[in-house]
């Protein structure tokens, strides 16, 4: 396993099938450090909730450890989250 992350194709649409992703493809390398940056609404907080398996993609892969995750339980998503995902919410989410 050489990717920690990997997207192909991704797509996400929202209500009247409003694409806010357009095929992203990426990959990150095991032990990599990347940052995401882009304007106001340009789907940044989208891109982290796909990665971070608290959404799913419409279209397209998402492959993380080497696991291809589109087909993935709610229960195992939230496995993977707990052992492998760390999250530093804007608001307080958690409380």
């Amino acid at each position: 396993m050489s990717n920690a992350i990997e997207l192909i194709n991704v797509w996400k649409n929202y209500a009247n099938n409003l694409p806010v992703l357009k095929g992203v493809s990426l990959s990150v390398p095991v032990g990599a450090f990347i940052s995401i940056r882009g304007r106001s609404g340009a789907g940044k907080t989208t891109l982290l909730r796909l990665i971070g398996l608290l959404d799913r993609p419409s279209n397209g892969e998402i492959i993380l450890l080497g696991k291809e995750t589109s087909k993935i339980s709610d229960g195992e998503a939230s496995k993977i989250r707990l052992k492998h995902i760390g999250f530093i919410f804007q608001s307080f989410n958690l409380i």
